[in-house]
């Protein structure tokens, strides 16, 4: 339901154009924190991420798996949550996500590390970032191949018709050679005498 807070902040945006995307616009304020970051790429291609042509992409169990662990990261160091936690957050058993676990290191997605005095596992996402980076170098570069092709085809295009141009005859710029001379010219030549030649005596 909209509040007065809400409306008076949507005249205020409006009015200033700025808009406030902030993690308490997208969710509430009490939600906003604690806040977990998750690449949208990440989101939107989890299902297309294949290691190799013909495999399968991450499925939903998988996918959220992957965003548990990335609540446990909070800088650049691997997250070490329990496997009961995960389990308990997935909603799954703890076979379960020990087997989604195994399946992502098969895929080169996950390494785990352990703790040497018995504690949880390091999880390493190194995997997955390349894989996802290497997709989306993959997307780029794509893209920048169909530009090349549309400006090659311009390019050709633009060529034809300066060849097709220059397949034209030229001008005649001597469109007067065969005329027969004016009147006066043949009357001049018949009064001094000269010889008519035959072409100009026919014109007459």
């Amino acid at each position: 339901m909209s509040t007065d807070r809400d409306e008076a902040h949507d005249s205020t945006t409006r009015r200033s154009g700025v808009v406030d995307r902030s993690i308490e616009q997208r969710w509430t304020k009490k939600l906003a924190k604690p806040f977990c970051a998750i690449s949208s790429y990440f989101l939107e291609h989890y299902a297309e991420l294949t290691p190799h042509p013909g495999a399968k992409g991450l499925t939903s169990t998988e996918a959220m798996l992957i965003v548990q662990l990335m609540d446990f990261k909070w800088d650049e160091r691997a997250p070490y949550p329990t496997v009961k936690t995960l389990a308990t957050r997935l909603g799954i058993s703890t076979r379960q996500t020990r087997a989604t676990v195994q399946r992502l290191e098969s895929l080169g997605y996950l390494r785990r590390d352990p703790f040497l005095n018995g504690g949880p596992n390091r999880y390493y996402l190194d995997g997955l970032f390349r894989a996802l980076e290497n997709m989306k170098d993959a997307e780029l570069d794509a893209q920048a191949a169909k530009v090349v092709i549309g400006d090659e085809a311009m390019v050709t295009d633009a060529v034809q018709v300066e060849l097709t141009s220059s397949d034209e005859p030229p001008p005649d710029d001597d469109d007067t050679a065969d005329e027969p001379p004016p009147d006066d010219e043949i009357t001049t030549l018949l009064t001094t005498g000269t010889t008519v030649p035959p072409s100009i005596a026919r014109a007459a």
